[in-house]
């Protein structure tokens, strides 16, 4: 499938759409109404250069410019379960496109879920949707879509993949009985209604209330663990027990991986050593590979190497920027395997902090790496390796903050599948610890660390995240 690098297309000429609302004596943004139009087009998935997209067109009908814009979409059928789009600034009369790539898992209908979060003079907003519903099939020589059972006659080629949305899903049965579409290729290349539909958007007032109270405090340091503070820019969080699994934190905007400790910040080996594992380890280059962060975005840098290198199965040498929307794969040497995340705040909490450092400045100065980071929209990327010690280490590259716990968080405890309980800040110089609920669920040597509150994190320390323990420990790799 063809990946899509550039996930927001150039404004369009302005909009003048018949589904604008118009209420006499209401404006936009006034209370409980989004100052954001949002409207999808569903038909075009998988109408978009044959490449699976969901698209989404925002009209900002007001008069004031809309800024820190973010959409966060949710679909547990379809290969990137939440996609975030990248902050961008929405003005008046000029509407802005967003396309997210999506690969079905299965067919039949499934659900997506979005959440819109955006600043308005200075005041956040939250708002969702309810639940809507896209159709789709997978891939299959033979498809059948659950929904419709009528696309028994619809062939398609080994690895094949065809979808659409929900608007069309009439006229795709009609075409179908009428036997104008009989091929995959004939529903790909068929013209369908360009029909724009508007989501009925609405205010999540917790969610709002909860940010604006954030933000309008400065986070405190717990008095006993003020002294604390280790200036470090790598650390070591054991997830359980001894021997626990090994989340690595580190604060850079370059970071170096490869098989040589001299220029490399992460090692790159087969492990354990043997006369299997050592041969395969060398065809690994000193400093094979480098994640830069820059202005323009993520940009991972291959060095030219006789095993090569694969970014998502596509041979790569020198640099390639990231789309930050996707999960990517890369394959260093044909013998490891690497996955890289990038994630956001989709709270805003820590997206809206200035480069200065906002509500954390406290804490002591920000750097160039969390500043970048914020102008992106992304908090940190994580690189897990997939086929050599998979379940026992884990790389955090922490730009900005972590989520620990949660559904989605970068460092995993406590309930998977409840709210974050805490964040790593990288601040100062050193690493912080956040918490975020008053249960005091969160806990540094036996200190709560409650919402708005924070303590410096050093060797030594344990956290405690629900029933689960994670130590700090200095920087090591499982078995270097």
């Amino acid at each position: 499938m063809p990946e899509l690098t550039a996930p927001i297309v150039p404004p369009l000429a302005p909009l003048r759409s018949p589904h604008l609302p118009r209420m006499a004596g209401f404006s936009f943004g006034d209370d409980g109404q989004s100052a954001v139009m949002i409207e999808v087009n569903d038909n075009h998935l998988y109408m978009a250069g044959k490449a699976g997209v969901l698209d989404f067109r925002l009209t900002n009908p007001g008069r004031e410019p809309v800024e820190v814009l973010n959409i966060a979409i949710t679909c547990d059928l379809l290969k990137v379960k939440t996609m975030a789009q990248f902050p961008l600034d929405l003005r008046p009369g000029r509407p802005r496109q967003v396309m997210f790539q999506v690969e079905p898992l299965k067919e039949g209908e499934c659900a997506f879920s979005l959440t819109l979060s955006y600043e308005l003079n200075n005041q956040p907003f939250v708002f969702s949707i309810d639940p809507r519903q896209i159709a789709v099939m997978a891939e299959s020589a033979t498809p059948q879509n659950v929904v419709y059972h009528i696309d028994k006659s619809i062939h398609a080629g080994e690895g094949a993949k065809v979808g659409f949305g929900m608007q069309i899903r009439e006229e795709v049965k009609d075409a179908v009985e009428r036997g104008s579409i009989r091929t995959v290729n004939d529903l790909l290349d068929r013209k369908f209604n360009d029909q724009w539909m508007v989501l009925e958007l609405f205010e999540e007032s917790r969610a709002t209330d909860r940010l604006r109270d954030e933000r309008s405090r400065s986070v405190r340091i717990v008095p006993r663990l003020r002294e604390r503070l280790t200036s470090m820019s790598r650390a070591r969080l054991i997830v359980g027990e001894s021997p626990g699994r090994s989340m690595l934190l580190l604060g850079m905007g370059k970071l170096r991986l490869g098989r040589s400790r001299e220029v490399s910040d992460v090692l790159l080996r087969l492990l354990p050593r043997s006369p299997e594992n050592d041969p395969r380890t060398l065809k690994i280059s000193g400093r094979h590979l480098m994640l830069e962060l820059r202005a323009q975005g993520l940009v991972l840098i291959a060095a030219a190497t006789q095993a090569g290198t694969k970014l998502n199965g596509l041979a790569m040498q020198g640099e390639r920027l990231l789309a930050l929307n996707r999960v990517h794969e890369v394959e260093v040497a044909e013998e490891l395997k690497l996955r890289l995340t990038a994630h956001r705040d989709e709270s805003g909490v820590v997206a809206a902090a200035s480069g200065s450092g906002g509500r954390y400045a406290a804490l002591g100065p920000a750097d160039d790496a969390w500043r970048q980071a914020g102008a992106l929209g992304i908090r940190s990327v994580v690189i897990e390796r997939m086929n050599n010690l998979a379940s026992e280490e884990r790389y955090v590259l922490v730009y900005r903050s972590a989520l620990i716990g949660g559904e989605g968080g970068e460092i995993p405890a406590g309930n998977p599948a409840g709210e974050p309980l805490g964040r790593i800040v990288r601040m100062g110089g050193g690493f912080w610890v956040e918490g975020l609920e008053d249960a005091g669920r969160l806990s540094v040597d036996g200190h709560p660390v409650k919402r708005g509150w924070v303590s410096p994190l050093s060797p030594g320390m344990t956290l405690t995240v629900d029933q689960t323990p994670l130590s700090c420990a200095t920087w090591e790799q499982v078995g270097i």
